[in-house]
């Protein structure tokens, strides 16, 4: 404890600090690699997404996404998930590249015949080796922890990957929400 409480200005200045480095990050993010990304996963008979910790959450987010679009996905690790083969598409997210139950569930899914996607920030990396072609993100210095900031901005791009995969689909808001669970 600092020994004072946290004020509205301290709140305001944390949130134009992360407002600003995802900001910085999206702006400095190459958007062209965004239509091969669209390509892969529309190519794809079914699409697998691993990540962990806040790297796995942005993936949910975009395995969500997905399947309202239409596309059969699972979240590795789940209890249900099918048999990975030829075929299929993997999604491994770590921003090091690194993390060993991604870089160990691509290298399943690679001996099974399934393309590989890293999505990751740039350098050599196990991952980054198995994969068929990589999704980058910009290397960013940040004030917040860890990799808070690749996660925040992965979760970002997941979700501008998914409304040009609805564009291309030529789905409506409508269509998706069909979707959408009905358990709430």
């Amino acid at each position: 404890m600092t020994g004072r409480a946290v004020t509205a200005d301290d709140a305001r200045d944390a949130l134009q600090v992360v407002h600003g480095e995802v900001s910085a990050l999206l702006a400095a993010f190459d958007v062209g690699q965004l239509p091969t990304f669209v390509a892969e996963l529309l190519a794809a008979k079914r699409v697998y997404i691993a990540g962990q910790g806040r790297s796995g959450l942005a993936g949910r987010g975009l395995a969500q996404r997905l399947m309202h679009n239409g596309l059969t996905t699972y979240v590795v690790g789940e209890i249900a998930v099918p048999a990975v083969s030829d075929g299929d598409l993997f999604i491994g997210i770590t921003a090091s590249g690194t993390t060993s139950t991604t870089v160990h569930q691509a290298q399943r899914a690679k001996a099974a015949g399934t393309r590989i996607i890293a999505v990751a920030l740039p350098g050599d990396s196990p991952l980054g080796g198995l994969a068929d072609w990589s999704l980058l993100l910009p290397r960013q210095a940040s004030d917040q922890h860890a990799t808070t900031a690749f996660c925040q901005a992965a979760q970002l791009i997941f979700d501008t990957t998914c409304r040009l995969v609805q564009q291309e689909l030529g789905l409506r808001d409508e269509d998706l929400h069909q979707r959408h669970t009905n358990f709430e």
